[in-house]
C-alpha cells in the first residue's frame, strides 16, 4: 500500500488532488462483529487511512451502500457474480459526486 501510494506520484505522476479512491466493501450491513476484524476489512481500512494520510481522497463505499440498503433494501451486485449491478453503480456515482475532487472539477468547469 505504501509503495503503491508513493508510486502513484513518483512513477505515474498523479498528485493527490487528481485521484479519488472509491473503496468497495461489504455493501450490506450485518450483525457480525468479527467481520470488521477479518483480513479484507483490515486491509481496506489500511488503504483508506493510508491514502488519506498521504493527501489522497478515499471514500469508504460501505457508508453509501449501507445507507442505501437500509432505505431501499435493494442488492448492489448482479445475480450471477459480485460485480455491481445498475443500482450499485448508481450508488457509487452518487458517492463520487460528493467527493471534494469531483466538486472541484465541477467548480473549475463552472468558472470557465
Amino acid at each position: 500500500v505504501t509503495a503503491f501510494l508513493r508510486d502513484l506520484e513518483v512513477v505515474a505522476g498523479w498528485k493527490p488532488g487528481e485521484v479519488l479512491f472509491l473503496v468497495d466493501g461489504f455493501r450490506v450491513p450485518a450483525d457480525d462483529p468479527g467481520r470488521s476484524q477479518n483480513y479484507f476489512s483490515i486491509m481496506r481500512n489500511y488503504l483508506i487511512e493510508s491514502a488519506r494520510a498521504t493527501g489522497f481522497e478515499a471514500k469508504n463505499l460501505d457508508e453509501a451502500f449501507f445507507a442505501d440498503f437500509i432505505h431501499y433494501g435493494q442488492r448492489f451486485d448482479s445475480p450471477t457474480d459480485a460485480h455491481w449491478n445498475a443500482h450499485g453503480h448508481g450508488v457509487v456515482f452518487e458517492a463520487a459526486l460528493q467527493s471534494e475532487m469531483i466538486k472541484g472539477f465541477v467548480l473549475d468547469s463552472a468558472a470557465r
